[in-house]
């Protein structure tokens, strides 16, 4: 292993090593252990230390369940060390790249760092790359509101000093503090629509690319929050609010109990009614974020902003499907009672996607894609359009190769393609492989992505032109080709008019 210079930062030295050109720097510490009173609190910044701090390998990730998409051998957990970040750059000179800022994805309760390889952006689009962990599930995204010595999101409160970190020590890598894009997919993607609305983000990044998730108008209910510390707190044998004890109890036995609590929730069919997600709470996050764009708070944040077209598809894999029309309208009726709306409007909805889908399973998943992922953000840059002229839509069409690509475009199914790593090692046969044809489109991703990290545009010269998103809806169609048309599904769209919305 060749290693790199020694590099110095604010809180000290350290030094990393250098492949295929790069250098990499991981677990690199960010903000202080969150354990004793810090943990279900905000962090505190890293404490300087005084010798150089061995920057070769991949931190801990964040205590969790295991998930289909851990890696094997899983990596190791900490809750102590969890708080770092990865970096790599070109050269750690004076010339001020455009900055790439990563935020993981799984539900708020699982992934890391290590899921990620940051040379092949890095080297295409001479930009400075950073992969963040940060605290997951109870440990992450807990509400106690009545507890004393709280706060919640906690989980965003670290991405938020990964941020500041950036600002204050990046330009120690070759890396530009005044040019930094969030990039996330899934929970990573709506953490960075939850940084819209968060007072202590303003300032930390100029662009955001949130990847299959977004700001629902529906979202951020304390209800579902409550009622998740509730059951945990009973399986745990305490009081709700007795965060002392919370705060003696292993992250091992908190995350024995919180899977514990997830296979009774997929027992019991109330995967809506308890999770841990991010929420309106008057310390942390005073407002939908969507309030923010409405407001204009966020006419300087150019976005670029989409879904995959099959997302919910995936979960085809692990759980059964929907039997017949009458399984179907059943559970779409329970979905959108809480909208307000009506057993016409959801036989309506349910015409409307038979139309182009052939069985109710198929049905369902395309519905519940759109309620989820891609009516909220059409929601998202319809609005920030309006304040942002710099507002792009994507969608991603190109097949998982699984059950011989019959699942479509599922989710996540994008980000070796963002990320360049087709050749990477596969969990199981999600993921396409490295040919022409997948290494092509990867390609003209990756410089989308690149070009609108460096200036806010995504267009280049192997791309159609991409339009700004507004009343033509102009979307970029990543599949097998690469087109650009306006209002994608333009019908099944417009059905969720004055179902999802937001007022302000």
């Amino acid at each position: 292993m060749k290693k790199t210079g020694i590099v110095e930062i604010s809180t000290g030295k350290l030094q990393g090593y250098i492949d295929k050109g790069i250098e990499v720097y991981k677990g690199v510490p960010y903000a202080e252990p969150p354990v004793g009173d810090l943990r279900f609190n905000a962090p505190e910044p890293k404490k300087s230390w005084g010798h150089v701090l061995d920057a070769t390998r991949f931190g801990p990730v964040a205590p969790q369940p295991p998930s289909p998409f851990t890696p094997q051998p899983p990596p190791p957990q900490s809750e102590e060390d969890c708080l770092t970040l990865n970096i790599w750059t070109p050269a750690p000179d004076d010339k001020k790249r455009p900055v790439m800022f990563w935020i993981h994805g799984g539900s708020y309760k699982t992934g890391g760092a290590t899921n990620y390889d940051g040379i092949p952006l890095a080297t295409r689009g001479d930009v400075v790359i950073v992969i963040i962990n940060y605290r997951l599930g109870p440990l992450g995204f807990l509400y106690l509101p009545d507890a004393p010595n709280f706060s919640a999101n906690v989980g965003l409160l670290d991405q938020i000093e990964a941020l500041k970190w950036v600002k204050e020590n990046i330009v120690n890598f070759g890396g530009d503090p005044e040019n930094v894009t969030v990039f996330g997919e899934s929970a990573g993607a709506g953490a960075i629509c939850c940084l819209l609305g968060m007072p202590a983000a303003k300032g930390l990044f100029n662009r955001i690319i949130p990847q299959s998730g977004s700001t629902s108008p529906l979202g951020y209910q304390k209800g579902r929050a409550i009622a998740t510390a509730q059951r945990l707190a009973s399986l745990l044998e305490i009081e709700k609010d007795d965060i002392d004890r919370l705060r003696k109890i292993s992250s091992e036995k908190i995350i024995k109990a919180q899977t514990k609590m997830d296979q009774q929730v997929l027992e019991g069919g109330t995967a809506f009614a308890l999770g841990y997600s991010p929420l309106v709470d008057k310390n942390t996050m005073p407002n939908h974020p969507l309030k923010a764009v409405l407001d204009g708070e966020t006419k300087n944040i150019e976005v670029l902003h989409g879904t995959n077209k099959d997302e919910m598809r995936l979960w085809e894999l692990w759980y059964p499907g929907v039997k017949n029309s009458e399984e179907l309208f059943n559970r779409l009726n329970v979905m959108t009672k809480p909208m307000g709306q009506s057993e016409e409007k959801v036989r309506e909805i349910i015409n409307i996607y038979s139309e182009t889908r052939e069985n109710p399973t198929e049905i369902f998943n395309a519905i519940i894609t759109d309620t989820f992922f891609r009516v909220p953000s059409i929601r998202l840059a319809k609005m920030q359009s309006r304040v942002q002229p710099d507002t792009y839509m994507y969608m991603f069409t190109y097949p998982s190769p699984i059950r011989d690509g019959s699942l479509g475009a599922v989710h996540a199914i994008e980000i070796p393609f963002v990320f360049g790593t087709l050749d990477m090692p596969r969990i199981f046969e999600l993921f396409p492989v490295s040919n022409k044809e997948t290494e092509k489109l990867s390609a003209k991703m990756m410089d989308s992505w690149i070009s609108f990290a460096r200036s806010g545009n995504p267009n280049h010269k192997e791309i159609p032109k991409w339009e700004q998103y507004g009343n033509d809806r102009a979307t970029m169609m990543f599949g097998k080709d690469v087109k650009a048309i306006n209002d994608p599904y333009g019908k099944e769209r417009s059905v969720w008019d004055d179902v999802i919305t937001f007022k302000g």
